[in-house]
């Protein structure tokens, strides 16, 4: 059986709230085995969302709020980054912005997985 990847569409608040996260990677120590390995494929994904993090700043302007970025994503990198984003969101207010940008990635993820 081969596994498509999943390719996701994210706005730009939701690619912002994506790079925030990573940032805070650093502050970030697994425990247990499984923590180690989503960590070990979080890195990994940090620069997959770097790079269009760094187009957004260098070309954004007032009108391309409502476009759309492509994120594909492997199994096991959307698998790692739903798990990373359910544990960042403990740490985030529920009416946040960044919250709900990164709660819509999590169950789009989580969606496509049920696809499966």
């Amino acid at each position: 059986m081969i596994l498509n990847p999943i390719n996701a569409k994210l706005s730009i608040d939701q690619i912002v709230a994506l790079e925030s996260m990573m940032c805070s990677l650093e502050k970030y120590k697994p425990k247990s085995i499984e923590e180690k390995v989503t960590y070990s494929v979080i890195i990994d994904l940090s620069d997959k969302i770097s790079k269009p993090y760094n187009k957004i700043i260098k070309s954004t302007d007032l009108f391309s709020s409502d476009k759309k970025v492509k994120l594909q994503l492997k199994f096991h990198e959307a698998f790692a980054l739903i798990g990373f984003i359910n544990m960042h969101l403990k740490s985030l207010n529920k009416e946040s912005k960044p919250h709900n940008d990164l709660l819509q990635i999590s169950l789009f993820l989580q969606e496509q997985f049920a696809k499966y």
